[in-house]
């Protein structure tokens, strides 16, 4: 179990596998990214339907599409988020903070897990900002940011994803 519940209704995490940033743009960032840090390879993966599909903000049904960059760097994993189109919490961010440090996130091996831990979130209070599925995987970001600083991301991926492209 990722999460597990101890007294008090305490949620204990597990293992955080991703953080991520926004961006503007994405090619730029990736390029300044591997120039200056020498981050690569990148996956790139493009959030658009019908892939993309079931997605919604604050409960509420939305289309919205991303560019996601994903690069391993040591033991994680650092994810690079455009906004396409469509109102999201990642176009929310760039609008009100600009670009930077969104959330981070961890990655389940089971649908099961997923569900008891957002039921375990629920209870205390904590919603769901957005959602959606690509291919098979499934993605919760939590409002956590007023009580930890952060955006908190659940991931089920059951199954590895053929990127659109590879960059460099």
């Amino acid at each position: 179990m990722v999460f597990t519940m101890y007294s008090q209704n305490v949620i204990k995490a597990g293992k955080i596998n991703h953080v991520a940033a926004v961006a503007k743009n994405l090619e730029e960032s990736l390029k300044r990214h591997h120039e200056i840090l020498g981050v690569e390879p990148w996956i790139i993966h493009y959030f658009v339907p019908p892939f993309h599909r079931e997605t919604y903000v604050r409960e509420r049904p939305a289309n919205y599409t991303l560019k996601v960059a994903i690069a391993k760097m040591g033991d994680i994993y650092y994810e690079l988020i455009e906004p396409q189109e469509g109102p999201s919490i990642h176009k929310e961010f760039l609008e009100t903070k600009g670009e930077g440090l969104h959330h981070v996130g961890r990655r389940y091996n089971s649908l099961e897990e997923v569900k008891k831990d957002l039921e375990a979130f629920k209870t205390k209070g904590i919603k769901i900002l957005q959602q959606g599925m690509f291919h098979g995987s499934h993605y919760f970001y939590l409002d956590t940011e007023p009580l930890i600083g952060v955006i908190y991301e659940i991931v089920y991926v059951p199954l590895e994803i053929k990127p659109a492209r590879i960059y460099p």
